[in-house]
């Protein structure tokens, strides 16, 4: 049995109801994390809430009872009840908890904690290498809120369809003043001469 944690309760995912009128379904006001599961703790928790905190001031929501504590008691629960001891991946989504159309009629958060276990317990690197390039039909514009993983992801989502139509293995994202940033499911590093580079934050 698979549980989430939706609306202050773990429940089991086939039970798990999302409310039609919820501001993440109808006008994608909100964010996601996605976290890494290593012997069945989440790694990195302290620099995730971070950028959760960053992103909600960002976002103008307010919440009224959210805490780096309350969130690692929740991920915590809900790692023990779908029993991974080993690797997995998180995905959390925060949204606004309000009614209203464009304008809320609320600041509220509200957030919504899955997980899967994975095969592997550690990260691997690729032994044999992947066939890649750029996606040029949309470019990203490097704007306010370019550094945050908001729930509008069509960019994403068009780039690779466009890579699996192409027979890549994955595609490369551009910005508006055509620099490579990022590809659709990965951040992007180089290694040259024992230094590690990669895109700036201002670069979107």
């Amino acid at each position: 049995m698979e549980y989430v944690f939706y609306r202050g309760e773990y429940v089991l995912r086939n039970q798990a109801v999302i409310q039609v009128d919820d501001r993440a379904h109808r006008f994608a006001d909100g964010f996601f994390e996605s976290i890494r599961i290593i012997n069945g703790k989440a790694q990195f928790l302290e620099n995730h809430f971070a950028r959760v905190d960053a992103t909600i001031k960002a976002l103008k929501i307010q919440p009224s009872d959210f805490s780096f504590e309350l969130l690692t008691q929740h991920i915590e629960g809900l790692l023990q009840r779908n029993e991974i001891f080993e690797g997995g991946r998180m995905r959390i989504t925060f949204f606004r908890k309000a009614k209203g159309f464009y304008l809320p009629k609320g600041n509220d958060l509200d957030y919504f904690i899955e997980v899967e276990a994975l095969p592997n317990n550690l990260f691997e690197l690729n032994e044999t290498g992947k066939i890649i390039d750029i996606y040029t039909e949309v470019k990203k514009d490097p704007n306010k809120y370019a550094g945050f993983k908001t729930l509008n992801a069509q960019l994403y989502v068009m780039a690779s369809i466009f890579a699996e139509e192409k027979n890549w293995d994955d595609a490369l994202i551009q910005n508006t003043k055509q620099a490579i940033i990022e590809s659709t499911n990965s951040n992007l590093f180089l290694v040259s001469n024992g230094v590690l580079y990669t895109p700036s934050l201002t670069d979107g």
